[in-house]
């Protein structure tokens, strides 16, 4: 993929007189993938009432990308940038639900589980100077539902139930620019 791109803004005050900024710059890109991805479910009818269902996931892949920058404006300057993945990007969920119906048709019970987990690890590299960025991202997500229907004759129902959300986030950043090196992390669950 390559494109360009000119954009100018003009800074004016009334302190100063007011001047014009140029960002001139063409670049290109190669990337290459390759992954995998494994996907298995079914519907398991346990009764005429009572229904299963089930997923699993699992995906693993990998990613190189090398970008070439040029810059004509506001100085001449040549950039390569290199990303790639420190370990294969994977991410895994599972989901299981139970449905349970009833001989009346507006009445339902249904309560599932949803379980995922997701790591991605990748180095950005500025290839002229070594300087080099390594990102690492693990988070899990983990949602529970219940939910219940029940009529209260032609024309009302009533309803209820819970819908959880269990979240857990882990950032590192550990990066080198030239003799400084440095790191920032951010978890939140």
């Amino acid at each position: 993929r390559d494109g360009w791109r000119t954009a100018s803004t003009v800074y004016e005050s009334e302190l100063e007189p007011g001047y014009t900024d140029i960002i001139d710059f063409s670049y290109d890109k190669e990337t290459e993938k390759s992954g995998l991805r494994v996907m298995v479910g079914g519907d398991y009818y346990l009764s005429d009432y009572l229904t299963l269902n089930s997923e699993l996931s699992y995906r693993l892949g990998t990613h190189y990308r090398e970008g070439n920058q040029h810059m004509y404006s506001p100085i001449d300057i040549s950039l390569v940038t290199i990303e790639k993945d420190k370990d294969p990007n994977s991410d895994m969920s599972g989901s299981l639900e139970l449905v349970r119906t009833f001989r009346e048709p507006e009445k339902e019970f249904s309560f599932s589980v949803m379980h995922e987990t997701e790591h991605d690890s990748e180095y950005n590299i500025l290839q002229s100077s070594g300087d080099t960025t390594l990102v690492t991202d693990n988070s899990s997500e983990s949602e529970i539902d219940l939910h219940y229907i029940h009529p209260l004759g032609d024309e009302a129902k009533l309803e209820f139930g819970y819908d959880g959300r269990f979240k857990t986030h882990d950032d590192d950043m550990d990066f080198e620019f030239g003799d400084f090196t440095g790191s920032s992390n951010f978890d939140y669950t």
